[in-house]
């Protein structure tokens, strides 16, 4: 009785020892989890408020080969592990920005529904069939967590992006030329409080601490304009970024306790006038698009254009006109980095993408001629009568070197989407067809079958049946 103690004494020593070599022989973490939160409130026109949500979190795996992380969410992670892919960027918009009611944007804003692109690795110059294949598998997963229908960015709705253009979605990212940028939008994509339930469980705290508190999701869903942004960027093999915006104008003011809240007055100065609209009739088959934008500034800006159009509109290359202050341009001379890969009419989109140089106080206006294609009727949608929806087109201006305007960021800009009435086939005439042809069938298989098959005996003739006398005589067969 008296070694018992020791020898336990001894047990205790050994797993201690033993514990001590597996913690010296582990690696150490190289860098800390980084989180960090913003709101900045912004006085918008009309006595509207302007609330912008910032999320930051940046973080990596705490051992080698290991999916193990204290703050970042673990199922973006596997995700963002289980593709190739660099960078990835969701936003979905309700509402647009109201320039003449708020003014201009001090923020980014972002198109109408769902727009996603993301940068893979590729190394063969051309678009490799694993960015194509990891585009449509991760966007099914982004979709299922932050509930929404990104399943449906198939080819007919996302285009490859020239490396000359990769650059208007990200302006700050580097090496741009060996990665594959794949883009595609969803201008019907609906955006509730659905959508900010899984958005907000991204966030560390979600909303019950921080800034995130101060997220009121009835406001948000009434506002005229809101935004929900994911962003996820890959920093090292083991290091992700995340960021998430949740933007929305309202009518009041936050006034939160947190000294994590900072209010001032954000002034984004002037930007450019970008807008493109339909031309032509609304139900005839040829028609046109206009492209218009206006410099206010005081000095030179270099614009790119960037525009993916859907495969049931024929783009005519050809009758484009360009006019700068009202003088048309040599449009092979004049416009850099000219690109354009029309569609091949079944699935693949129309990409156009240029570059130009704007003037001071100048406008630019383009016009080229499209047209409507016959579909089948299998690809019209349930509610055929509301048309069809076209993506926004984008461009990207930095203030020309040089000039008497102070040096500033790439800036983004996005148009309107567009609401396009395609031709339409008689609806009733397959209705009609069938409920033809099912009666004709019916009745002429219907008399022959009762021909062929019916017995002609007189009744006396039937078995076990006496015979039987008529009362009346035009009756009595005897």
């Amino acid at each position: 009785m008296v070694n018992g103690p020791r020898n336990m004494n001894s047990t205790y020593g050994i797993a201690l020892l033993w514990l001590c070599l597996m913690l010296t022989a582990a690696p150490c973490v190289c860098e800390p989890e980084h989180y960090t939160e913003n709101l900045l409130e912004i006085p918008l026109g009309s006595n509207f408020w302007l609330h912008d949500f910032r999320f930051t979190t940046i973080s990596q795996a705490l051992m080698d080969h290991d999916e193990h992380y204290e703050i970042f969410p673990k199922a973006l992670a596997q995700i963002m592990n289980r593709f190739s892919v660099q960078q990835y960027h969701v936003s979905l918009t309700q509402g647009r920005w109201q320039t003449l009611v708020w003014g201009d944007a001090p923020i980014e804003t972002y198109p109408y529904g769902g727009e996603v692109w993301a940068y893979f690795p590729n190394s063969q110059g051309a678009v490799s069939n694993s960015s194509r294949s990891d585009w449509r598998a991760l966007n099914r997963a982004m979709g299922s967590l932050i509930c929404a229908s990104l399943e449906k960015l198939d080819e007919k709705r996302s285009v490859n992006i020239p490396p000359p253009f990769s650059s208007v979605f990200n302006p700050r990212s580097d090496r741009l030329e060996s990665l594959d940028t794949l883009y595609g939008i969803l201008p019907s994509e609906a955006v509730c409080t659905e959508n900010l339930t899984p958005w907000s469980k991204l966030v560390p705290h979600r909303n019950k601490d921080g800034v995130g508190k101060y997220i009121n999701s009835l406001r948000f869903a009434e506002s005229p304009y809101h935004a929900l942004v994911t962003h996820v960027e890959r920093l090292s093999n083991r290091s992700l970024a995340l960021t998430q915006v949740l933007s929305f104008v309202s009518r009041k003011k936050l006034r939160p306790d947190t000294p994590l809240l900072s209010s001032s007055e954000h002034n984004a100065g002037v930007v450019l006038q970008f807008q493109r609209y339909w031309i032509g009739a609304a139900q005839s088959q040829y028609g046109g698009l206009g492209v218009r934008v206006h410099n206010p500034l005081g000095c030179a800006v270099r614009v790119t254009y960037l525009d993916a159009l859907p495969y049931f509109l024929r783009l005519y290359f050809h009758t484009m006109k360009i006019h700068i202050n009202g003088k048309p341009i040599n449009i092979l001379k004049d416009l850099k980095d000219l690109t354009f890969q029309p569609s091949d009419g079944q699935s693949t989109q129309t990409f156009l993408g240029f570059s130009f140089e704007l003037p001071a106080l100048s406008s630019f206006a383009l016009s080229v001629d499209i047209e409507k294609s016959f579909l089948h009727i299998d690809a019209f949608p349930p509610d055929p009568s509301r048309g069809f929806d076209v993506g926004p087109a984008s461009i990207l201006y930095t203030v020309e070197p040089g000039s008497r305007c102070p040096a500033s960021q790439p800036r983004r800009l996005v148009s309107d989407a567009l609401l396009v009435m395609l031709p339409q086939p008689d609806f009733s005439m397959p209705f009609n067809v069938i409920t033809l042809s099912s009666t004709i069938v019916a009745f002429f298989f219907g008399s022959l079958f009762n021909l062929f098959t019916r017995r002609h005996l007189h009744w006396s003739q039937l078995p076990n049946r006496p015979a039987r006398k008529f009362p009346f005589k035009f009756f009595n067969c005897q």
